[in-house]
């Protein structure tokens, strides 16, 4: 396969030099280099990326377009929220950041160069923020990587420009992040706010506190689902888009209750199977109960009645079982994370500052254990000292 350099003069007086080459039969022409050496070298990896079949086909085909088109691609796919995850990332900041650029002129700089774009813009509005926080950026990033990773694949690109190359393989290009610790309600502070419950929310709520389900998992359950005789909520699908639908990653999980909570759960279930009622927590006709109706008519007003003065979403609910766990159970991380439904640890790392199990003790017996072996060497040395 051959492919020539062209000498060039720029309408400065400088001369560059551009190479051409064909990819699946087309023409390609572009900029080698400031020098013949440094031509030759980009047309030397140009030649060896078509032969490995690294690069298979030519495009001048833009970022955004390209974006588009894999996310249209992708769409039997992926789940809707995904989906939506995945277009609002390109239309609010991939396209206005890189989409003009062709595939080929996006390089790590020019991700570099978005990322300080992405840090100056507004968020749209109804946003609290001032900027994009480092979270969203950083997701950002993620889809923008499947994307590139994509172009790698269809061998558009020789490698992906979102993935740093490094001694310890490639990694995700990532923007420091701010840390937040989660909020939630201590353990003292759990039964004020249950008791300012309205007693339509009371039952709901309690699984949120106590047995950390998520709010979509918490609306979807059926009486079917509870097993207070057992001590066990069997999780098995989420409320998506106004319906039952599987979970994320589709399988059901059982999360250990209390007596107490069974209780009350075992006879708000008897109550729907009495009433025909499909669902365990419903609005009086029996439909779902909308989430943000859940905050502003119940979950916002206890807090307030309960005196419990700081902002916390309903999700945080959730971590407030976390946290009880831990801290009044004394729980391990393992234990937090199995109830949690968390794929990995590493999820449930962010309660690690909380798990108080046989912390106390565990420093108690290390103090002994040192102690009582300088005793016992101090005995012996004394014990010399006598005998000589």
């Amino acid at each position: 396969m051959a492919g020539w350099i062209l000498e060039r003069k720029m309408r400065s007086g400088a001369t560059v030099f551009d190479i051409g080459y064909r990819v699946n039969g087309r023409l390609v022409k572009r900029k080698g280099g400031a020098s013949r050496r440094e031509a030759e070298a980009a047309l030397v990896l140009a030649l060896a990326d078509i032969e490995s079949g690294a690069i298979r086909d030519h495009t001048a085909e833009t970022l955004g377009a390209y974006a588009v088109r894999w996310l249209a691609r992708r769409e039997p796919f992926i789940e809707p929220g995904t989906h939506a995850a995945y277009r609002n990332d390109i239309v609010c900041r991939i396209a206005p950041t890189l989409g003009p650029l062709r595939l080929r002129d996006v390089t790590a700089e020019a991700i570099e160069q978005a990322i300080v774009q992405m840090q100056r813009m507004k968020p749209r509005r109804g946003s609290g923020r001032e900027t994009y926080s480092a979270k969203t950026i950083n997701n950002t990033l993620t889809t923008l990587s499947v994307i590139l990773g994509a172009a790698v694949n269809d061998g558009l690109l020789r490698q992906n420009p979102a993935r740093r190359q490094g001694g310890a393989g490639e990694r995700r290009m990532r923007v420091r992040d701010e840390f937040a610790e989660v909020a939630y309600l201590i353990p003292e502070e759990i039964p004020p706010y249950l008791q300012a419950c309205d007693p339509a929310y009371r039952d709901l709520a309690e699984v949120l506190t106590l047995a950390g389900l998520r709010i979509s998992e918490a609306l979807a359950l059926e009486p079917r689902d509870i097993d207070g005789d057992g001590g066990v909520i069997v999780v098995a699908r989420q409320l998506k888009n106004g319906a039952g639908d599987h979970l994320k990653d589709k399988t059901p999980r059982s999360v250990e209750i209390g007596p107490r909570l069974g209780e009350r759960l075992e006879r708000r279930a008897h109550a729907c199977r009495r009433a025909r009622q499909r669902i365990l927590f419903s609005e009086p006709d029996g439909s779902y109960i909308d989430r943000t109706v859940i905050a502003r008519r119940w979950h916002n007003p206890a807090l307030q009645d309960a005196g419990i003065d700081m902002h916390l979403r309903l999700h945080d609910l959730r971590h407030t079982a976390a946290a009880a766990w831990l801290i009044a159970g004394k729980q391990s991380l393992e234990y937090v994370r199995r109830q949690l439904g968390h794929a990995s640890i590493r999820q449930t790392q962010v309660y690690a500052h909380l798990e108080r199990r046989g912390r106390g003790q565990a420093a108690a017996n290390t103090e002994d254990a040192v102690w009582s072996g300088k005793d016992a060497i101090d005995g012996m040395q004394t014990s010399n000292g006598r005998e000589g």
